[in-house]
């Protein structure tokens, strides 16, 4: 993503089976401010996905916060303090292949607020 803010990557869109599309600039955000993001499965929003937001402040304490999408795939994280931010999910699902039980996605976006 780079660490200047000065590109659009957080918005793109990648075509990944499971993918976080973050609809602010992460590096335009302060402590306090809101992060929205969608969550795509196949295209399409994934609706009640959980995301955990963890956050590793300056002073190396480690927080969690946990939202869920809405019905069109969209969450808002509060962004409740500087440092570190790892933004992720997990998708679980049954694989169409007879083969495998399961296949797991594990989309993700990390930055730092300053």
């Amino acid at each position: 993503m780079g660490n200047t803010g000065e590109n659009d990557l957080y918005k793109r869109k990648l075509g990944q089976k499971s993918e976080i599309i973050l609809l602010n600039n992460p590096f335009a955000l302060k402590a306090g401010d809101d992060l929205t993001v969608q969550v795509l499965y196949d295209g399409q929003p994934d609706p009640g996905r959980l995301i955990t937001a963890f956050n590793r402040n300056e002073t190396g304490l480690v927080s969690e916060t946990k939202v869920h999408t809405g019905a069109d795939g969209m969450a808002r994280i509060r962004l409740t303090g500087k440092g570190f931010w790892l933004i992720r999910l997990v998708h679980l699902a049954p694989s169409p292949d007879p083969d495998v039980d399961w296949e797991s996605y594990w989309p993700c976006y990390s930055f730092a607020i300053d």
